[in-house]
């Protein structure tokens, strides 16, 4: 860099008239390399290797004047299929190491389903894209793509943050210069709600006939406690309390997980209703 420096701004004098350290002869190559032309016709001139091209790459991105560049030999020249699809290999995954080192709750299923929805529709869109190469605009016709397929906007959402989660991760961790989908808006959901049953209907559908006696057992512990479907098959024998009505909710399940924390990372007690203060 301090060489650089002197080939393009002159060596340096000493000081009080004293003899320069070196001085460079006035060659009519360096007179021409100096303008932008010359520039320009020095690198199309010279055969440059992809080592070069990067040193190049950097050098302007140094002064500011190129905001980001594919180099093959750096994290964000990868593909980005390849980069979404370990992203979220719960084994590999840096993102998941970090996440567990502060104890942040990521089970194996989370990341299987975003990993299938980058093979199912971010590979389709961006096949043969590189990391750094994606543009804002890439995403938003993205977006607009998914909005025509007639997926609830919820649902649109997760697809997107398929690969925004990992988007945003690599910005942070200065693989991208910057995060592509940074305030890009998503979708809001309009439709109706859910909604729940009244206690008339909720009635009708435990007078009824059940022939599964876990599935009523279930869904009545699911009405009156509020807990999770994880969390109420991972339930065994040892989380009833023996003296005290008191239900213990220490895991939850999943099929790719199998027994995990549940979802809130913290162990808890459930309370008859009349005994919730």
């Amino acid at each position: 860099m301090l060489v650089s420096g002197w080939l393009r701004d002159g060596m340096p004098r000493r000081e009080r008239g004293r003899a320069p350290v070196y001085r460079r002869p006035e060659t009519k190559a360096l007179k021409a390399i100096n303008s932008l032309a010359g520039i320009l016709e020095a690198v199309k001139g010279t055969e440059l290797g992809a080592g070069d091209a990067a040193e190049i790459a950097r050098a302007l991105k140094g002064r500011g004047l190129l905001e980001g560049y594919t180099d093959q030999a750096e994290p964000g020249g990868i593909d980005l299929i390849s980069y979404l699809r370990e992203f979220w290999d719960y084994d590999k995954s840096p993102y998941v190491r970090y996440q567990k080192a502060h104890n942040h709750s990521i089970g194996r299923r989370y990341c299987y389903e975003a990993g299938k929805r980058v093979d199912q529709y971010w590979k389709e869109w961006f096949q043969g894209f590189k990391l750094e190469g994606i543009a804002r605009k890439d995403i938003k016709d993205f977006s607009l793509i998914l909005a025509e397929l007639g997926f609830s906007a919820g649902y649109t959402n997760m697809i997107l943050n398929s690969g925004a989660i990992p988007l945003a991760y690599a910005a942070r961790e200065e693989i991208i210069p910057k995060n592509p989908v940074d305030n890009l808006e998503r979708f809001t959901d309009d439709s109706p709600g859910r909604g729940c049953l009244t206690p008339e209907e909720a009635e009708l559908v435990f007078s009824s006939p059940w022939p599964d006696k876990r599935a009523y057992a279930g869904n009545m512990l699911a009405m009156t406690s509020g807990l999770r479907h994880g969390e109420i098959i991972a339930l065994t024998r040892a989380d009833i309390d023996p003296e005290k009505p008191i239900l213990h909710i220490r895991h939850s399940w999943s099929g790719k997980d199998d027994l995990k924390c549940p979802k809130n990372g913290e162990a808890r007690k459930d309370l008859p209703e009349e005994e919730i203060v």
